[in-house]
């Protein structure tokens, strides 16, 4: 099983030219999404590729992109479901999906809090 992908998905067999990608934050950042509820809970979604090969079996497509969801600061707002939510894809195209559908569960269950403010940034 090959460890090292780039963002296609194509393998890399140096685990220095994995690393400076990885150093790359423009590179590596798929998208960030920072939430803020009218209490002032602030949740972070962030999107990234890690281009390790994080599939539980050799035969599965790798899953080298990722996204999480943190709690900032914490408020009245209970959401102890989002506190580092994470679900991992194989694509780019996948992460981009995955952020906004993320986005749109973090959002939709602040709605009964009146969502304040939601600011998101992709990096192209």
């Amino acid at each position: 099983m090959i460890p090292y992908y780039d963002k296609d998905g194509e393998p890399i067999d140096d685990v220095m030219v994995w690393a400076r990608l990885f150093e790359d934050t423009q590179y590596r950042f798929v998208g960030q999404t920072d939430v803020t509820s009218e209490d002032g809970a602030k949740f972070r979604i962030s999107s990234v590729w890690m281009g390790m090969n994080h599939a539980y079996h050799p035969n599965d497509p790798p899953l080298i992109f990722e996204t999480m969801v943190f709690i900032d600061e914490p408020g009245a707002v209970e959401l102890d479901w989002a506190d580092h939510y994470m679900e991992r894809y194989t694509t780019e195209a996948e992460a981009l999906a995955g952020h906004k559908r993320i986005v749109d569960m973090v959002t939709g269950a602040l709605t009964a809090f009146e969502l304040v403010e939601h600011d998101t940034f992709v990096v192209p």
